[in-house]
Formats: C-alpha cells, sequence, structure tokens
C-alpha cells in the first residue's frame, strides 16, 4: 500500500509512547520515503517531536486546543491514512473531519469514524502492548510490522540536557535512581517500603540515591536521597537514569525510559499485567501476584493493594545488590 503522508493518533501516556518505538521503526523501513507524522498530549511534546523514525509531531488537548483548527490544520496536510493507534473518540472524529481516506484501527465506540478497523483483542493481558498496536495496523491494512518489537528506543539528549544532568549529578559518584510514583497509586510500592529499601541499600554499600518523577508533596518524606522530583525535565531525568548503576520502580514510564536506554532495572508489578506492559530487556520484574491480578483498567475497586505491599523489602534488596556489588 502505497502512502506519502502518515498520521499515528497517539495521545496516551509518555509509557505507551515508548513502547510505540519499534511500530515507528517498522513503518520507517517499510516507508522510508513517507511523511510521518504523530499527534501526542502538549505534555510529551518535547520527547514526541524527537523521536526516531518521525518528520514531525503534533498535539491535541481536549480541554485546551480547538477542534475546528486541529482539523482544519490535519485537512490542510492532506495525510492518507491515520492508524488511530490511542483507541480515543475524539482522534477518530478528528480524522473523519480533517477527511483522512484512511482511517484504521480497533473497532469500539469510534468505529462509525474508521474506514478499515478489526475487533479489539480478547485477550489483552496476555499480549506485549507494542504487539497489540502491531496487530491493529497488520490486520486492518495488510501492513506488515516486523524486527524486535521488544527493544525500545528514546531520542538522544542535547548538549544542554546532558550538562544539566552532569551538574546535578557532579560529585554524587555512582547513583541509582528510584521513581517511585506512576500515573496510578494502585501500582506504586508503598513508600515507607521505599524509605526502608533506602536505609538498607545504604547499609550494605555506598551508593548514592537519585528519586525523580513528577513533584509530589509525599517524595518529602524520603530521607538519604537526592530528591529530583519536579525539578527535571522528562529528557534531562531520562539522561539521569541513562547514567545510573540501577533503576528501581514500579509500572511506569521512567521503567521504559531505563528499558530504551539500556540501564539495568528493577520492575515492581502488581495490578498491571507483566506480560502487556513490562519492559522485555535489561528489567528484572519483581512481584507477588494474588489471583486477583491484573486488575488494573478493569474498574475493579481495591483499597487493599495486597499485589504491591506483599512485594518485600529483602526481595528488592537482594536483587538491587546483585547489580551493585
Amino acid at each position: 500500500m502505497k502512502l506519502n503522508k502518515i498520521l499515528i493518533g497517539f495521545r496516551l501516556g509518555l509509557g505507551d509512547l515508548i513502547l510505540l518505538t519499534p511500530i515507528l521503526r517498522s513503518l520507517r523501513d517499510t516507508y522510508p520515503d513517507s511523511h510521518i507524522t504523530i499527534l501526542v498530549r502538549p505534555e510529551f511534546m518535547e520527547v514526541a517531536e524527537r523521536l526516531p523514525y518521525i518528520n514531525n509531531a503534533i498535539f491535541f488537548d481536549k480541554h485546551t486546543t480547538s477542534m475546528r483548527k486541529i482539523i482544519y490544520e490535519l485537512y490542510k496536510m492532506k495525510y492518507d491514512a491515520i492508524f488511530c493507534l490511542d483507541n480515543l473518540y475524539r482522534t477518530a472524529v478528528i480524522s473523519f473531519f480533517a477527511r483522512i481516506p484512511i482511517r484504521a484501527g480497533f473497532n469500539g465506540d469510534h468505529g462509525i469514524f474508521l474506514t478499515h478497523s478489526v475487533p479489539r483483542l480478547k485477550n489483552l493481558d496476555e499480549i506485549y502492548e507494542t504487539q497489540k498496536n502491531a496487530y491493529a495496523i497488520t490486520e486492518s491494512l495488510g501492513i506488515p510490522i516486523t524486527g524486535d518489537l521488544t527493544n525500545l528506543e528514546f531520542p538522544l539528549r542535547n548538549k544542554q540536557e546532558q550538562a544539566t544532568a552532569q551538574e546535578l549529578l557532579d560529585g554524587i559518584g555512582d547513583h541509582i535512581v528510584i521513581a517511585p510514583f506512576s500515573a496510578g497509586a494502585n501500582k506504586d510500592w508503598p513508600l515507607d517500603y521505599y524509605q526502608d529499601l533506602i536505609n538498607q541499600l545504604h547499609k550494605n554499600i555506598t551508593i548514592t540515591i537519585v528519586v525523580v518523577g513528577a513533584k509530589k508533596q509525599e517524595s518529602e518524606q524520603l530521607v538519604n536521597v537526592i530528591n529530583l522530583t519536579g525539578r527535571t525535565t522528562i529528557m534531562e531525568s531520562a539522561e539521569i537514569i541513562s547514567r545510573a548503576k540501577l533503576f528501581i520502580g514500579g509500572c511506569c514510564a521512567n521503567l521504559h525510559i531505563a528499558s530504551a536506554v539500556k540501564t539495568p532495572a528493577i520492575g515492581l508489578y502488581g495490578p498491571t499485567s507483566i506480560k502487556r506492559w513490562a519492559p522485555k530487556h535489561t528489567t528484572e520484574i519483581i512481584e507477588n501476584l494474588p489471583p486477583c491480578s491484573p486488575c488494573f483498567m478493569k474498574k475493579v475497586a481495591c483499597n487493599k493493594n495486597i499485589c504491591m505491599t506483599t512485594i518485600s523489602v529483602e526481595s528488592v534488596l537482594d536483587a538491587s545488590l546483585k547489580y551493585l556489588r
């Protein structure tokens, strides 16, 4: 199928965006001369516009961006096709009114606006997220998505971002990075467990512990760390992770960044599917899953969070020391 201009609708999270990079790599191999654009959320433009294999990025925020404006902008670009991989209603609607002739993706509430759709998969928790997106493209349009779909990538940091990371890390020696917070609180290991781990690490080895992520008041509770939450951009944080001896965190974007920049990592998993969401390289997964897991995104109320609270500090400490001694 000849496609000169391709739009990828992907207004999802940062971790999802990193998981998309093998798809972008394969599309570029198939369409070396095509113009490929990605539509993302505005807070991730600094990453999206520097992703390998695409020509440019544009953003849409349903709260602040005029639908009429984005529709007109896309209409003027005369895209041949859009892959609606975010499964979001507005993305499909926008592509319809922008008169993009080929609109492909999974069926659903927005399926009426697609020209090429495939039924949603029923066993999502058994399928790696990147393979799911590859399936949507291949089954809807017959475009093969090839290569190692588990090999994630992240944009290179520029000299200023490298210099900022160097300044923040100046004089601290070897360090590990901890990201205690994710996009969903039920995916997070308890903060007092992290503090216990930090204390135990300091007792066993000489190492600096750096905390990254979005600014949260709870992060101030952690002591004996360098707390950089809220103090870095995504790209600066990625550079800090890339220089670390080890990364520790739950199912979050920073864990996927660690995998993409090839930093050894320990991922703590509970409510999210390991098969679907866990990085496949440089990452050791620690879990103690009850029968009710995975439950994330299934609208199941759980105030016990036993899948995370039963992951012991000792198990994470033992795994960490294997990389640090």
